[in-house]
């Protein structure tokens, strides 16, 4: 299984938290492929992955190959929104995902004499 469940692992995020310093909750300026932002974090994943050419799909690009309305769609980890019509059953909420989880531990101790 190659997918991710982190968002520190997404290596547009990862050039995004590189180029800014820190990892941003709204990543519109990346989304446009006409902007500079888009461009640097293309530049800075080519070079990170030392790749010579590196191109991304559009999110309507993909939307259209996949053949499902857009409003259907988890796009989450490309514009940072994931409409509840994506998933009608209860799921794992994807921000709740980057929390680091925080576990209570029960610790039960026994006296023997």
């Amino acid at each position: 299984n190659l997918s991710t469940r982190s968002i520190h692992e997404l290596a547009a995020r990862k050039a995004i938290r590189s180029l800014e310093g820190y990892d941003l909750e709204d990543v519109s300026e990346y989304i446009d492929h006409n902007s500079e932002k888009y461009k640097k974090m293309v530049e800075w994943t080519a070079k990170d992955l030392d790749v010579t050419t590196l191109r991304y799909q559009t999110v309507d690009d993909m939307v259209k190959a996949i053949g499902r309305p857009k409003e259907k769609l988890c796009l989450y980890c490309w514009t940072g929104e994931c409409p509840k019509s994506a998933f009608p059953k209860p799921t794992i909420d994807i921000v709740d995902m980057k929390k680091p989880s925080v576990k209570k531990k029960t610790v039960e101790t026994k006296v023997l004499f």
